[in-house]
């Protein structure tokens, strides 16, 4: 009897503010702080108060609006019909396609353990994706060694479910190792 997978799954991760992403979104901050102090300076030193303190809110709404979404980073790969979608949502409104893939050819699905990790440093890749919500201590850390369309090495980090990892083994059984992770 065939073993039955649904047409499509999705995960998604939010990324913890630590590490280079807390100094990011801390410089944002300050350059929301820094642009206020300027323009008021300005203000004063021209004697345009009345028109700069009019012109502060929307400029700086239009600031934040444009640059804050690059310290709302969410993670997302999608399972549809035997290819893996991985992409980067920035403030839950733009999305970037990272790449897209048959899930039958990756050359290598495992843990990203003590165990296989060393895979990675032999198969040295070009690019590195990572869906990791935490750099320090991921859930569940898989990753995924393939070539893009280009022909050059990749890997992708992810953090696995259980239904990811049966999908990803129902359509690539030979290259995969899977333990037992989260629902």
């Amino acid at each position: 009897m065939a073993q039955s997978i649904s047409d499509s799954y999705e995960y998604t991760v939010k990324k913890k503010v630590e590490g280079s992403f807390l100094l990011k979104k801390i410089l944002f901050i300050s350059l929301y702080v820094l642009y206020v102090l300027l323009i008021l300076t300005i203000a004063l030193l021209t004697k345009l108060a009345a028109p700069a303190i009019a012109f502060i809110p929307l400029t700086l709404w239009m600031l934040i609006y444009f640059t804050y979404p690059y310290c709302d980073v969410e993670y997302e790969y999608s399972m549809i019909d035997g290819y893996i979608t991985f992409s980067t949502i920035y403030g839950q409104r733009k999305r970037k396609e990272n790449f897209s893939i048959r899930i039958s050819s990756f050359e290598r699905v495992a843990p990203y353990d003590g165990d296989h990790s060393g895979e990675i440093d032999r198969y040295s890749p070009d690019k590195t994706y990572s869906a990791f919500s935490s750099d320090s201590a991921p859930a569940d850390p898989y990753f995924a060694l393939f070539k893009d369309k280009d022909g050059k090495k990749c890997v992708f980090c992810f953090e696995a479910t259980n239904r990811a990892l049966r999908i990803i083994k129902y359509y690539n059984n030979e290259n995969t190792v899977m333990t037992v992770v989260r629902i």
